[in-house]
This record gives C-alpha cells, structure tokens and sequence, in this order.
C-alpha cells in the first residue's frame, strides 16, 4: 500500500510543478507585454520630443559619427505634462507585481521539486521493502 501511495503523490506532485511551471510562463509573457508597452510609450515620447520646438532644448550631436563630443548630449528637455511618466510608473508597479508573484511561485516550485524528490526516494524504498523475491 506504501508504495501506491506514494507513486499517487508522485503523480499530484508532477501535476502541481506543472500548474506552477505554466504560471510562471503566463507571468513571463505578462512581463513581455508591460515591457512592449514601455517600449512603445517611451517610443511615442520621443517622437514628441522630436515633433515638436522641443527639439531646439536639446543639446546638440556629435559632430561626427563615432566621436564624442566634449559637452553632454543628454537632452535637457523639461519634464513633458506627465502623461508618459504616469503611464509608465503605472505599468513600473504592474511589472513589481508580477515579479513577486513570479518569485512566490518560484519558491513553491522548488519545494515541490524537493518533496517530489523525497516522495521518489520513499517510493523506491517501498519497492524494494514489498516487492524482494524470495523473502
């Protein structure tokens, strides 16, 4: 009976490491998608900044391709209306989200992997104790 049950738990232990497994999957490809939006924001202020008189508060570009200029070329563009970083710190605190669910998940992925380790040496334990020939 000691070894049915723990090949049973073995089987729920599989089942469980793969619910968890796909979780994290699920949270990776939210993480994706927060960062093509990030992505696509910061792509659009850009365009703005580049679209409009803003251009003028930047500091100018190297001279030539491959050489660095001896002042900064950091733009020095004020603080747009705050759209961009409202949207950006919301999808920030989304991401920070994901990431503690992630590592929760990731914590209780390895103590399934370690009790379905212990449950494999229990299983072999109980095969060798009820299956011996000739006892």
């Amino acid at each position: 009976m000691g070894f049915a049950d723990s090949v049973t738990t073995n089987l729920f232990l599989n089942r469980r490491k793969s619910d968890i497994e796909y979780k994290i999957q699920i949270i990776m490809q939210r993480k994706l998608a927060i960062m093509d939006q990030c992505n696509a924001i910061s792509q659009d202020l850009a365009e703005s900044i580049f679209n409009t008189d803003q251009m003028s508060q930047m500091s100018p570009a190297a001279p030539l391709p491959g050489l660095t200029p001896s002042y900064p070329t950091t733009p020095a563009v004020a603080a747009p209306s705050g759209y961009y970083e409202t949207v950006l710190l919301q999808l920030q605190a989304k991401e920070k989200e994901l990431d503690c669910k992630q590592k929760k998940l990731e914590t209780e992925l390895e103590a399934v992997k370690a009790e379905e380790e212990s449950m494999k040496k229990i299983a072999d334990d109980h095969a060798k104790k009820d299956f011996k020939i000739g006892s």
